[in-house]
């Protein structure tokens, strides 16, 4: 199987999936969020031991619901997240689900679930080699940490196909409706 055709059912997976977690419906007091409709847009750095330091950038667009849960959301998102991530250890592609508030305080907090397909240059962990594989990450004050695991489908490696990819970094999101 291509490369191509892996990468998208990996990205078909990964949309089915968070269709149906958006579908779910929600209880509880719901209080709308002003200024909650656009895209936003983020930004940041990320360390990982397979491709080092990564710098990234991403953009969510609003899909269905935007309204949360609890009254301390000052302005949120959730939607389809595209993003990118390049360093001179490699790049990486990923699209998925995420929710992104900021909160009264200031600060954001977000949750993402994303499809990734990546390419390690010769500077990566294992150099010239592509992986597709899942991500999830949770954002705490500006601090995202994710976890992820990806399969081999290009390159040879005396490793395992199978990749855990841990990372830890920061997302700050921005924009005019930010």
């Amino acid at each position: 199987m291509n490369t191509i055709k892996r990468a998208g059912i990996v990205v078909a997976a990964v949309l089915c999936l968070t269709s149906a977690v958006g579908a779910q419906s929600s209880q509880g007091t719901v209080t709308p969020t002003p200024n909650a409709v656009g895209p936003v847009f983020f930004a940041g750095g990320e360390y990982s031991r397979i491709a080092t330091l990564m710098l990234d950038a991403g953009v969510i667009f609003p899909l269905g619901d935007q309204t949360f849960k609890t009254t301390d959301v000052e302005r949120g998102v959730k939607g389809l997240e595209v993003a990118a991530s390049a360093s001179y250890g490699g790049f990486q592609f990923a699209t998925g689900y995420s929710v992104v508030t900021k909160q009264d305080t200031g600060l954001a907090y977000a949750a993402n679930l994303r499809g990734v397909v990546g390419k390690l240059g010769p500077e990566g962990l294992q150099p010239h080699t592509t992986y597709v594989g899942v991500d999830a990450g949770y954002t705490f004050a500006f601090v995202r940490g994710s976890l992820g695991v990806a399969y081999r489908i290009r390159g040879e490696s005396n490793h395992t196909p199978w990749m855990f990819a841990p990372t830890i970094g920061i997302m700050i999101p921005f924009g005019p409706r930010w």
